[in-house]
């Protein structure tokens, strides 16, 4: 299981390693960025479901008061992040980012940054008990 979630979590490192490189050109590349967000977006789909039918259940399953809150503050802050995401995409379609490039670039580095920071929140609350 811990094997399943770093792979997970390289996966959607390698996503925003592209992303930000796509960030960084001096124009955008709406194509490329529109598949390098969908990418993302299939990757984080992909760990969430991942932590939602594998690993949060095996933490329930312990029946432990420290994996309650766990799995609540989890819980907590994906919602949080989902909306953010959500927001994020429904203010930067592709006329948009084309309209106003440096503030994509400004938004999307804290998106990604958000995303890199829930990937560590997960290794530091669920590796140890993995």
């Amino acid at each position: 299981m811990l094997e399943m979630l770093l792979a997970h979590h390289a996966r959607l490192r390698a996503c925003l390693v592209v992303h930000r490189a796509l960030c960084s050109d001096p124009a955008p590349q709406s194509g490329r960025l529109a598949l390098s967000a969908l990418r993302i977006a299939a990757a984080n789909a992909d760990r969430t479901r991942f932590l939602t039918r594998e690993v949060l259940p095996t933490l329930q399953a312990r029946a432990h008061q420290a994996c309650d809150d766990l799995i609540d503050r989890l819980a907590v802050d994906l919602a949080t992040r989902q909306a953010a995401a959500k927001a994020h995409g429904a203010r930067w379609d592709v006329s948009a980012i084309e309209e106003d490039w440096a503030g994509y670039q400004a938004a999307s580095t804290l998106e990604l940054a958000s995303i890199e920071e829930r990937i560590g929140m997960e290794v530091d609350l669920l590796v140890p008990l993995l």
